[in-house]
């Protein structure tokens, strides 16, 4: 019986075999190098078990928050005026 497995498949199998050693790879990122030896060394991989950075995506369309507070008019037209009124301290209400 012969069984080949590509490059994959080892991975996949080494990522199983650590699982299986009692170390997580739940949630990490896993990199495997393979090295052909020479005089008889064979071949080797390392693998390289590390936590994966975190993404965070930036909104790039979102507008700028306006202190420009929008009202109709008497005569039924928008207009708007800048918010210019004292923020409240609210630290004391509890008090």
């Amino acid at each position: 019986m012969k069984i080949q497995l590509d490059e994959a498949e080892l991975k996949q199998a080494m990522e199983t075999y650590v699982n299986k050693l009692g170390m997580s790879t739940k949630g990490k990122e896993i990199t495997v190098s393979f090295t052909a030896g020479r005089s008889g060394n064979g071949h080797s991989a390392t693998l390289d078990i590390s936590s994966k950075a975190l993404s965070v995506d930036t909104p790039t369309d979102t507008p700028p928050v306006s202190s420009v507070v929008p009202f109709d008019t008497e005569d039924g037209t928008e207009a708007s005026e800048t918010d210019d009124r004292e923020p409240v301290d609210a630290t004391n209400v509890f008090a």
